[in-house]
């Protein structure tokens, strides 16, 4: 199972896809939905949005996992 990662800002409500975590800058990069990393199970993307509320990126959006 491949899973990918949905945002949705929680004041915009603007909803777009994680094409990228990066640890160096702490932050994710947008994609669109074709263009979102394909995580190998859930398990690795419930990891990166971890990752992502480590760098304070849950504060302004919600994180969902889709299976593809």
């Amino acid at each position: 199972m491949q899973a990918i990662i949905q945002w949705k800002n929680k004041y915009s409500g603007e909803i777009g896809y994680v094409g990228s975590v990066s640890a160096k800058e702490r932050c994710f990069h947008n994609a669109d939905r074709g263009g979102a990393k394909n995580f190998k199970s859930q398990k690795s993307a419930d990891k990166a949005i971890e990752q992502l509320k480590e760098y304070g990126e849950a504060e302004n959006n919600d994180f969902y996992v889709i299976c593809v």
